[in-house]
């Protein structure tokens, strides 16, 4: 009668559970670890971007590229002047 139980209660367990090689504790460290990863990951992709915004809005982005185009049309004038 109890093996008749047994088998009743493993009716209601999924197979992968039951003979899983991986134990209940073992799958969730792997869970804890792979969160912790991606939001250490995800963690540096916004310091990196909010790194970015500061730099182009406050730290001279945009002096930085109206410099840069000034001497791009200053190259070009030079280009053409020694093509003429």
């Amino acid at each position: 009668m109890a093996g008749a139980r047994k088998n009743l209660l493993l009716d209601f367990v999924p197979a992968d559970f039951v003979y899983s090689a991986v134990t209940e504790t073992e799958r969730a460290t792997g869970e804890s670890v792979r969160s912790i990863v991606l939001g250490v990951v995800l963690g540096l992709f916004m310091i990196c971007f909010l790194a970015i915004i500061i730099e182009e809005t406050f730290l001279a982005g945009r002096r930085r590229r109206k410099m840069e185009k000034a001497l791009k049309g200053e190259r070009n004038a030079d280009n053409a002047k020694s093509r003429a």
